[in-house]
């Protein structure tokens, strides 16, 4: 089976020819000469007359070129080497990771969603729960490491918590600093997660009297 490594000048457009010799010193080998040899293993002078350059690294002559072209000084400057074969395994992995961040988007509950978009800026006013929920899925899809990450956070509840004292003015965001009552509490949302795990009864205690006021208004 073929294993394909396609390798591009970075100024195609300006390219003419690339001709790198027959062997250099390799900083990364105690700088012993490596020498670039022919199908009769005799030396070789590399020289690259189109934009981009294929080889097989699963054949053992396009393996000894590639790597020393790889390892050649400073080649990155000069050209790109793409792994097909990785950059497809690489593909069919973010496929299988958008769709179980679409799964667990499907599944959420309408409460689920509206906390979800409290944690990345979804607007949720005057939109129905099903342009929102599409939303949130349309971001799984288009970013799912994002969505896991939001997601998977153990401090998730607390995070969203934060958001709706701030809505509620149980806390307050001011001049870049939250407070409660007239007492800072943190400059980031990562303080105020501690300072809310410090302080437990505190917590408790305001948790109660966000959902008094939420339910007042319900009523």
């Amino acid at each position: 089976m073929k294993h394909p490594v396609i390798v591009k000048t970075r100024k195609p457009k300006r390219f003419i020819y690339l001709n790198l010799g027959s062997s250099y010193k390799d900083p990364k080998d105690r700088g012993k000469r490596k020498v670039l040899l022919d199908a009769n293993g005799e030396e070789q002078t590399f020289i690259m007359r189109s934009p981009a350059i294929v080889f097989d690294i699963n054949d053992d002559f396009d393996l000894q070129r590639y790597t020393w072209l790889k390892n050649y000084p400073n080649i990155d400057s000069k050209l790109t080497f793409e792994d097909t074969i990785e950059k497809e395994m690489v593909n069919t992995e973010n496929m299988i990771v958008s769709a179980e961040a679409i799964q667990i988007a499907v599944g959420m509950t309408d409460k689920d969603i509206l906390d979800f978009c409290k944690l990345t800026g979804i607007r949720t006013k005057d939109n129905s729960i099903e342009f929102v929920r599409a939303q949130v899925i349309k971001l799984a899809n288009d970013d799912p490491n994002k969505f896991s990450r939001i997601i998977n956070d153990r401090d998730k509840d607390y995070r969203v918590f934060i958001e709706n004292a701030i809505e509620e003015k149980i806390l307050n965001f001011v001049n870049g600093t939250y407070k409660y009552n007239t007492e800072t509490i943190g400059l980031t949302e990562d303080q105020v997660v501690q300072w809310l795990k410090d302080n437990k009864d505190v917590y408790a205690l305001l948790r109660k009297e966000l959902s008094s006021t939420k339910k007042k208004v319900k009523k």
